[in-house]
């Protein structure tokens, strides 16, 4: 998540009745934060005391095999992008009710204002993918990933695309 947070430069939050019922953070190329020795440390820091607990590690196994498939899929795609979805969930009870249709549209608006050519986005199996390709989003990689012996269940990663007009 503070990854996530920390390379979007652009966030949106749906709420309803004073509760966030969705939220989707978009990364522009062209408006991409640089590095800095800041960031750097903070990051150094989150991932320290994540490392220093049991659980923490393994949550951290588990999340840095996903960063490794994601940065795999984004390698084997061969192709550049001027943006990425970091980030998007709606809340169970909101699925449906047009949230999620409302947070994309305003990050797509997002990327064309910063003149992005094309975007992308990973995504697994117990996500709603097939939300992306109700919008036009192509499956441009895909890996079966084994989560033991943490969980008894396989699951597949993706990564999506899509070339803005």
């Amino acid at each position: 998540m503070r990854s996530c947070l920390k390379r979007s430069t652009f966030s949106c939050v749906a709420v309803s009745e004073g509760k966030a019922v969705g939220i989707i953070l978009v990364s522009s190329e062209k408006s991409a934060p640089r590095f800095t020795i800041t960031r750097s440390l903070s990051q150094i820091y989150a991932a320290m005391l994540l490392l220093s607990t049991k659980t923490g590690r393994t949550i951290g196994k588990v999340f840095g095999g996903f960063e490794k498939v994601d940065s795999e899929l984004l390698e084997n795609s061969k192709q550049s992008f001027d943006g990425e979805i970091c980030l998007f969930a709606v809340s169970e009870e909101c699925r449906g009710a047009g949230v999620g249709k409302r947070l994309y549209s305003a990050a797509v608006d997002y990327l064309k204002s910063e003149d992005a050519r094309s975007y992308y986005l990973f995504t697994d199996t117990t996500c709603t993918y097939q939300f992306y390709e109700k919008r036009g989003m192509k499956r441009i990689g895909e890996k079966k990933v084994g989560l033991r012996p943490y969980s008894n269940h396989d699951l597949n990663m993706f990564i999506y695309s899509y070339k803005l007009e």
